[in-house]
C-alpha cells in the first residue's frame, strides 16, 4: 500500500490561529455546531453530583457514576471525572453529551498547545482555557444545555494541587477547599465542609468523599420518611375524623374507598396513578398542563421523589386508617359536647379533648 501523503494546512499571518485548537478548527469549517430549536427537558442526559477536594497531596477528583433524563436514572455508569493532560483532571456535571464534547476539546487543546509551543499551557491558563470554552455553551445553556464543569492541577511552579470551579457563563473562580457541582452538591458539600482540615491527606480525603455520598443517600432517605409518616399520619386522622364525626358525606362509602389499596393488587394502584399523575396523565397533562398551563407535565409528573412519597402514602394510608378510626370511633362523643356546652370553642375542644384522646392512634 502506498504512504498517504497529509497535507498540512497553511495560513497567512493575519488567519493564522496560533497554539488555539478551536480556532483551528473554526478556520478549517469544522467547529462545533450550535444547538438549535426546542428540547424536552426528559431527552436529555444529564450528569449529577461532581466533588473535589483540596489535600496536601494535590487534589482528589470524584463523582457518582448516575446520570438521569427527567425524573428517571438513565445511565448507571457514566464517567465523569477525566485527566485532562498529565497534571491536571476534569469533572463534570450538567448536559452529559455537550460536557463529553468539551471535556474531548479541551484534552485536545492542551494537547495541540504543547506541540505547537512546545512546552505545557501553565495550569492558570487551562483554567482560563476552559473558563472560555464554558462560556461558549452560554446559547446552549440558556436552552437548557448547562454544563458546570470542576478543574483542579498540580501547580509545579507553587508545588501544590489547585482547584477551580465555573459558572455557566465562564466565569472562574479558585476555590482553596473543596467544590461540588450537580444535583446532590448541596449536602455533599455539608459532608465534605465538616470534615475538610487545613492537613487533610488524600487518603483521608477518598473516604471523606465515600461519606459524602452515603450520607446524602441517607439524608434522602431519611426526608422521605418524615414527609410519608407526617402525610400519611394527618391525611388518615383527618379522614377518620370526618367519617366519626359527621364532617363526611357517605362515611361508609368513605371508609370502604380508603381500605381499597389495601385489598386491590398493586399493579392496579401503580397504573392508577401513572394513569392520573404521569407524563400524560389525565390529571397532570389534560388538566393542570393543558387546561390551567400550572405546569410543564413532562417535568413535573409522577416520576421521582413526589412519585416515590405518593406511593409511599397510597400504601401506608390503609393501615394508618384503621388505626384511626379504631382509636376515634370508641371515644363518648358526650365529652366533646360537654366541653363546648361549657363555653370552649372548637379549637380549644378539637386540641384539648379530641387530640388528648387520638394521641394512642398517632403516635402508632
Amino acid at each position: 500500500m502506498p504512504p498517504t501523503i497529509v497535507t498540512l494546512p497553511l495560513f497567512t499571518p493575519d488567519q493564522d490561529p496560533g497554539p488555539s485548537f478551536l480556532g483551528l478548527l473554526e478556520r478549517m469549517g469544522m467547529g462545533p455546531s450550535d444547538f438549535t430549536g426546542p428540547l424536552e427537558a426528559g431527552s436529555v442526559t444529564h450528569g449529577t453530583t461532581v466533588i473535589a477536594i483540596s489535600t496536601i497531596d494535590g487534589v482528589v477528583m470524584a463523582g457518582d457514576r448516575r446520570a438521569t433524563s427527567g425524573h428517571l436514572i438513565s445511565h448507571r455508569s457514566i464517567e465523569k471525572v477525566f485527566a485532562a493532560d498529565r497534571h491536571s483532571g476534569i469533572a463534570i456535571a450538567g448536559a452529559a453529551g455537550p460536557a463529553m464534547e468539551m471535556v474531548r476539546l479541551f484534552q485536545l487543546q492542551l494537547e495541540h498547545y504543547e506541540k505547537v509551543e512546545g512546552s505545557p499551557l501553565s495550569l492558570d491558563g487551562k483554567a482560563n482555557q476552559l473558563g472560555q470554552m464554558v462560556r461558549g455553551n452560554l446559547a446552549a445553556a440558556m436552552q437548557g444545555l448547562v454544563v458546570i464543569p470542576l478543574f483542579a492541577g498540580w501547580d509545579e511552579r507553587l508545588g501544590s494541587g489547585r482547584l477551580f470551579q465555573f459558572d455557566i457563563t465562564g466565569g472562574r473562580f479558585e476555590e482553596r477547599d473543596y467544590a461540588a457541582a450537580g444535583s446532590g452538591s448541596l449536602h455533599a458539600s455539608t459532608v465534605i465542609k465538616l470534615r475538610h482540615t487545613p492537613d487533610l491527606d488524600a487518603s483521608t480525603a477518598v473516604d471523606v468523599v465515600v461519606e459524602a455520598r452515603l450520607i446524602n443517600a441517607f439524608k434522602n432517605s431519611l426526608l422521605l420518611a418524615f414527609i410519608t409518616c407526617f402525610a400519611t399520619t394527618v391525611l388518615a386522622f383527618v379522614l377518620a375524623y370526618g367519617v366519626n364525626r359527621g364532617g363526611v358525606p357517605w362515611p361508609n362509602f368513605v371508609r370502604y374507598a380508603t381500605l381499597v389499596p389495601l385489598v386491590s393488587p398493586p399493579v392496579l394502584v401503580a397504573t392508577a396513578a401513572i394513569l392520573l399523575f404521569g407524563r400524560n396523565g389525565a390529571f397532570t397533562y389534560g388538566f393542570l398542563d393543558k387546561q390551567l398551563h400550572w405546569i410543564d407535565a413532562s417535568v413535573d409528573n409522577l416520576y421521582g421523589f413526589s412519585g416515590v412519597v405518593l406511593a409511599q402514602i397510597l400504601s401506608f394510608l390503609p393501615p394508618a386508617f384503621i388505626i384511626m378510626d379504631n382509636v376515634l370511633s370508641k371515644h363518648d362523643g358526650r365529652v366533646e359536647e360537654a366541653a363546648a356546652s361549657q363555653g370552649a370553642s372548637p379549637a380549644q375542644v378539637f386540641t384539648r379533648i379530641t387530640l388528648p384522646l387520638a394521641q394512642p392512634g398517632i403516635i402508632k
